[in-house]
C-alpha cells in the first residue's frame, strides 16, 4: 500500500510537470528552447529517459529531448532542429507525444505547440507590378499581388486558433475612381 501511494505521488510529479500549451514565435530557430521539464525520480537503474516519441503533423523541426540529473532532479530540455523554419501560414500548431521512464514506471504525455506571427517583424513580399506588368512569386510565404491582403489589420487569424493551418483573409477592394469619359467631367466613384 506505501509503495502504491509513493507510485501515485511520482505519477502526479511527473504528470504535473508536463506543460500542455507553449506559444512559439514563427522567428524563433533552430537551437531555440521550448521547454524545460523537471522530474523527481528515485530510480538510478536504468537510466532513466524523457523521449520524443510522435510529432503531428509530421516534421523534423524538433531535436529529441535531452533529459540530466541536477541537484536531486532529471531537468529534460526541448529545443528546436537544425531544420527549424517555422510558418503560420503553412503550419501554426504541432502536437508533441513525451514519454518519460523511472524504472518500470512509464508515463506519456502530449505538448501542443501554438506558432505565432510575430507582428514586428512581418515581411512583405516587395513592390507591387504596375498594371498589365507579370507579377513574380517572392517574398517569404511565396506571396503576390494577387494574394496580399490588406495590411490593415495584419493580426487576424480567420478565427482558425485551433486548426493546423491558417485561413485566409478575404477583403473588399476599396472604391476606385472611375475615369472620366470626357475632359472637364467630374470623377465618380465606382463602388466595385
Amino acid at each position: 500500500l506505501v509503495l502504491l501511494r509513493l507510485l501515485v505521488f511520482l505519477f502526479a510529479l511527473v504528470v504535473s510537470d508536463l506543460c500542455r500549451f507553449i506559444n512559439v514565435s514563427e522567428n524563433q530557430g533552430p537551437g531555440t528552447i521550448l521547454q524545460f521539464f523537471s522530474f523527481n525520480c528515485s530510480s538510478y537503474t536504468p537510466t532513466p529517459t524523457l523521449e520524443l516519441l510522435n510529432v503531428q503533423p509530421p516534421t523534423t523541426f524538433f531535436n529529441p529531448p535531452s533529459l540530466a540529473r541536477w541537484q536531486g532532479t532529471y531537468v529534460g530540455k526541448l529545443t528546436l532542429s537544425s531544420s527549424t523554419r517555422l510558418d503560420t501560414l503553412m503550419v501554426n500548431h504541432y502536437k508533441l507525444q513525451l514519454k518519460f521512464t523511472c524504472g518500470n514506471h512509464v508515463t506519456e504525455g502530449s505538448l501542443s505547440v501554438n506558432v505565432h506571427w510575430d507582428l514586428s517583424h512581418i515581411q512583405c513580399a516587395g513592390q507591387f507590378a504596375s498594371p498589365g506588368e507579370a507579377v513574380s512569386r517572392g517574398g517569404r510565404h511565396g506571396l503576390n499581388r494577387s494574394s496580399l491582403t490588406t495590411l490593415a489589420n495584419c493580426g487576424n487569424d480567420s478565427g482558425a486558433r485551433d486548426s493546423h493551418t491558417w485561413g485566409s483573409a478575404v477583403r473588399s477592394a476599396p472604391p476606385r475612381l472611375r475615369t472620366p469619359q470626357s475632359p472637364g467631367e467630374p470623377r465618380t466613384w465606382d463602388g466595385g
